[in-house]
């Protein structure tokens, strides 16, 4: 037996091209969705590598200032034992000129 199909079963052109439009929509949102999460993922990987990166380059200028300061402390003390050396240098040289005459 043959059924006989009215024109609202038939698949038109129109209705293809709707549900196709539907469809599409459908999967933008989808990888929009998708798009963004990475992206906010990616962000929030990206903020913790920054954070732990600036703590190991606090920690390195830390310890490049100490090494300045000592350095700056060593210098100064430096130029105080050779000035107190060539104070010695000329004190004994008259010692001996006083006791060779």
């Amino acid at each position: 037996m043959k059924q006989k199909n009215s024109s609202e079963e038939y698949i038109t052109k129109k209705y293809l091209d709707e549900r196709f439009s539907v469809f599409a929509q459908s999967i933008r949102r989808e990888t929009q969705f998708i798009v963004d999460t990475a992206i906010e993922k990616l962000e929030n990987r990206l903020r913790q590598t920054n954070d732990k990166l600036f703590n190991m380059l606090d920690k390195i200028v830390k310890e490049l200032e100490g090494m300045r300061e000592d350095r700056i402390i060593g210098d100064h003390q430096a130029k105080q034992v050779r000035q107190q050396v060539d104070n010695h240098e000329k004190r004994i040289k008259r010692l001996e000129v006083r006791q060779t005459a």
